[in-house]
C-alpha cells in the first residue's frame, strides 16, 4: 500500500470515530433537562466542528463510505440551537453550573469506553502495514533488521543496517575487521588466541582451497601482525585447544588477497589437530591469519600459535644457498662440480630443451616480502661452450611446483627468466649441459628485483 493511500485510510478512520462520538453525544444531549449541561455539551460539539478544519464538508462527502448519517455534518448548527435553548432556560446560579459540569464529566467518562471500543474496531479494519499511532520521528526496528522512522503516523524504513541487525531503533555497529585489530607477534614468539571474533571477511586463496580438499575457511578469523627480524627459514605451528578445523595462511598486506604468500597455507586434517607450516621469509612485516571453517568445521575455537626460526632444510641431497635480494640485485659465481644430481626440470615448460638435464645442479633460495617482478640470468663461464638450464620452484621438494624455466639453446649463451612473483620463498636451480653433456661447469648467476 502506498503512503498516500495509507494516510487517506488513517484520516477516514479518525473521521469515523469522531462522527460516532458526535452521534452518541447528540443522543445524550436530547435527553438532558439541565440547561447548563446542554450548554456544555453544545460547547463540546462546537469544539469538534472547529477541530475538523472543514471536516463537516468531508463528512458529507464521505458519509456513504463511512456509514455516517448526513446530519452528522450539521453538529455546529445543532450546537447553536442547544446554546440558545440552554441560555433561555438557564438560571444563573453558579452551583447549578458546577453540578452541570460534573454531570458532563461523568458522561464523558462513561462514554470514553465506548469511544475506545469504536477506535479498536476501526484499527482492526486497517491493513497490517498501517501504524495508526506513532510519535513523529519515533524510531523502531523493522522485521528485516533495519531502522524505521515515524513519518505522518506511518513507519517507513529510513536506514539500512547492512545485515548487522537493529536494537531499539539503532543499527548495530559493523564488526571490527580483523585487519584493524591485529595482535603483535615477533619471531621467535608465541601467542594464544581464538577465532571467536566478529570478523569473517577474509579467506585464503583458491590455490589453498584446492590443496585442502576443496574447502575454504569462511568463518571468523584472528590476525597477527608478524614481524620477521631476519631473512631465513621459519616454522609456524598451531596447536588446537578446541576441537575445531583451522586454516592458517599469510599475506604481505592484510587487506589484499593477492598478497598471499605462495605455498604458505595449511589446515588440520582432524578437528582439534595440529597444523605445521614452514617457509623462507624475507625480513619484514606480514599478516598471519588463523581462520576457521564456520559451521563446516565445528565453528570458532581457541588455539596456541608459535613462530620459530629454523635451519635451512636440505633438498635433493644439498642445502640451498640462501641469497638476500632485499638490495635489489645480487650476482654470484657458482660451480656444478660441488652440486648434486637429484632432480630436473619439468621439460614441458622449457620448449627449447631437446633432452632432460640429467647432470648435477646447484640450488639457491631467495624470498620476496611483496609481489615483485624478478629477472634471473645465468651465463656459462667454463667450459666456454657450456649450456645451462635454470628453473624456479615455489617448493623445493615438489618438481611440479615449477613456475618458470629457461634453457640456453647453444653453448655460451645466457639463460634468462623474467616473471612477476607473489610474496614468498623460492628455490632456483642451475642445471648443466656441456660439450660432452653433463660435465662440471662454472657460471655467473644474477637475481634482480625490478
Amino acid at each position: 500500500m502506498g503512503f498516500q493511500q495509507q494516510t487517506s485510510t488513517l484520516n477516514r478512520a479518525v473521521l469515523a470515530v469522531v462522527a460516532r462520538f458526535r452521534r452518541a453525544t447528540l443522543r445524550v444531549c436530547t435527553t438532558l433537562r439541565d440547561p447548563w449541561l446542554r450548554i456544555l455539551v453544545a460547547l463540546a460539539l462546537v469544539g469538534f466542528s472547529a477541530c475538523d478544519d472543514g471536516a463537516g464538508t468531508a463528512s458529507q462527502n464521505d458519509s456513504a463510505a463511512l456509514d455516517v448519517p448526513a446530519d452528522a455534518a450539521l453538529d455546529a448548527e445543532v450546537a447553536e440551537e442547544l446554546l440558545e435553548d440552554g441560555a433561555a432556560d438557564a438560571p444563573l446560579e453558579v452551583a447549578d453550573l458546577t453540578d452541570a459540569a460534573q454531570d458532563l464529566l461523568d458522561l464523558v467518562e462513561d462514554s470514553s469506553n465506548e469511544v475506545a471500543d469504536e477506535l479498536d474496531d476501526v484499527t482492526q479494519e486497517l491493513p497490517d502495514d498501517v501504524a495508526l499511532v506513532c510519535a513523529e520521528f519515533e524510531k523502531r526496528c523493522s522485521t528485516t533488521g533495519n531502522v524505521e522512522t515515524c513519518n505522518s503516523n506511518v513507519f517507513v524504513e529510513t536506514e539500512d543496517c547492512a545485515g548487522f541487525g537493529c536494537t531499539n531503533g539503532v543499527c548495530e555497529p559493523s564488526p571490527t575487521d580483523a585487519c584493524s585489530a591485529q595482535t603483535s607477534l615477533v619471531a621467535a614468539g608465541s601467542a594464544n588466541g581464538s577465532t571467536d571474533t566478529l570478523s569473517d571477511t577474509h579467506q585464503w586463496s583458491n590455490v589453498c582451497t584446492l590443496d585442502y580438499y576443496g574447502f575454504t575457511p569462511t568463518g571468523p578469523e584472528s590476525v597477527y601482525a608478524l614481524t620477521i627480524p631476519t631473512l631465513g627459514f621459519y616454522d609456524i605451528d598451531l596447536t588446537s585447544i578446541d576441537a575445531t578445523y583451522f586454516g592458517v595462511y599469510l599475506r604481505s598486506a592484510c587487506d589484499d588477497p593477492t598478497s598471499e604468500l605462495i605455498e604458505v597455507c595449511n589446515g588440520n586434517d582432524l578437528a582439534g589437530g595440529p597444523i605445521h607450516l614452514e617457509g623462507l621469509f624475507a625480513k619484514g612485516s606480514y599478516s598471519l591469519f588463523v581462520d576457521d571453517f564456520a559451521e563446516n568445521g565445528n565453528g570458532p575455537g581457541a588455539f596456541s600459535l608459535s613462530v620459530q626460526p629454523k635451519l635451512t632444510p636440505g633438498c635433493y641431497g644439498q642445502v640451498p644457498q640462501v641469497i638476500d635480494v632485499s638490495t635489489g640485485s645480487v650476482t654470484l659465481q657458482g660451480d656444478t662440480s660441488t652440486a648434486s644430481n637429484g632432480t630436473w626440470a619439468v621439460e614441458s615448460q622449457c620448449p627449447q630443451t631437446a633432452f632432460m638435464t640429467t647432470g648435477a645442479e646447484r640450488s639457491y633460495a631467495f624470498a620476496l616480502a611483496q609481489r615483485k617482478t624478478v629477472r634471473i640470468t645465468a651465463t656459462p663461464l667454463t667450459p666456454a661452450d657450456s649450456e645451462l638450464e635454470i628453473y624456479l620452484r615455489s617448493n623445493c621438494q615438489d618438481r611440479y611446483s615449477q613456475l618458470a624455466c629457461a634453457y640456453s639453446p647453444a653453448g655460451g649463451i645466457t639463460s634468462t627468466i623474467q616473471q612477476e612473483l607473489p610474496a614468498g620463498g623460492y628455490t632456483l636451480f642451475v642445471d648443466d649441459f656441456a660439450s660432452v653433456r653433463d660435465e662440471a661447469q662454472t657460471f655467473t648467476l644474477t637475481v634482480e628485483v625490478l
